[in-house]
């Protein structure tokens, strides 16, 4: 855990007053089971921030999530991800995007010098759906190929 310091002796990358404060405590696992076959990742964070320790308000705390499963077998390689950040979960020098949850999920096969991926993605913000915040659900996809035969072509 860590408490943000007075922007003059802080390395944030903008200005905080000298009134904020905030904690931050986080938790990573992560595992490989079967010599890549299976590779997992889970984190849990948690923060409680105070944007003005003078004030009535009184601090915010707020959670943010992420686990993944991913490997590779033989050829066929897969990764699926999910992601959940709060409303309120504040660390002060980092420009993460607050109230976002979302999962991606790619897939692929990777044979001699040919490689083909299909990946998906959808993220939507404003969870609790506050009237007076624009809302953005946003869906990716798409498809790569990779022809790896040739290690370089001098075309300029």
């Amino acid at each position: 855990m860590g408490t943000i310091l007075p922007f003059e002796r802080s390395f944030n990358t903008w200005p905080q007053p000298d009134t904020a404060q905030g904690d931050v405590f986080g938790l990573e696992i992560k595992t490989d089971f079967f010599d890549t076959k299976l590779v997992t990742r889970m984190e849990a964070d948690w923060s409680d921030y105070d944007a003005d320790t003078g004030d009535a308000q009184g601090s915010t705390t707020d959670n943010a999530y992420l686990g993944q499963v991913s490997g590779t077998i033989d050829f066929f390689y897969y990764d699926l991800l999910y992601e959940y950040t709060g409303a309120e979960y504040k660390v002060a020098t980092s420009s993460l995007q607050q109230d976002r949850r979302g999962v991606t999920a790619q897939t692929g096969f990777i044979f001699d010098g040919h490689s083909f991926f299909l990946s998906f993605g959808r993220y939507d913000d404003n969870l609790e759906r506050n009237p007076t915040k624009p809302r953005i659900d946003a869906t990716q996809y798409g498809t790569t190929y990779t022809f790896g035969k040739i290690p370089s072509v001098p075309i300029s």
